[in-house]
């Protein structure tokens, strides 16, 4: 009888889950008890995405010629990148530019509680 060894087209693993990373996930029975039952697959974004979504991921990685996690982290961090510029950056139409431009020009006289802001804060120096 052939083994693994004789025969390059008989392929056995002995051990399934050598190259792949183990994940957990804990559920909760009705009973109340909780166990860690392992997950089998790939990231769980990606276990959680339509198998059309995750395919689309994977043509779109294959195009940059990365894998698919190199591609989502890249593509995340630069819509990240997005989300924060957009939310730090202040963004005024020409009404409010001039108004802020006018109050530099001509500030306010200080009135009675900047002053004593003012007198505090030289006080602390």
């Amino acid at each position: 009888m052939p083994t693994s060894g004789d025969n390059p087209i008989i392929r056995r693993r002995s051990k399934p889950y050598q190259n792949r990373k183990l994940v957990f996930k804990s559920e909760t029975s009705s009973s109340g008890t909780s166990s860690l039952k392992p997950v089998v697959g790939s990231a769980p974004v990606f276990r959680e995405a339509a198998p059309a979504e995750k395919a689309r991921l994977m043509r779109a990685a294959a195009l940059e010629r990365t894998s698919l996690k190199d591609f989502v982290l890249r593509n995340a961090l630069l819509a990240a990148e997005a989300v924060i510029e957009k939310a730090e950056r202040t963004s005024l139409d020409e009404e409010q530019t001039r108004f802020i431009l006018e109050l530099l020009d001509n500030p306010p006289k200080p009135n009675a509680k900047l002053q004593a802001a003012a007198r505090a804060l030289a006080a602390r120096e």
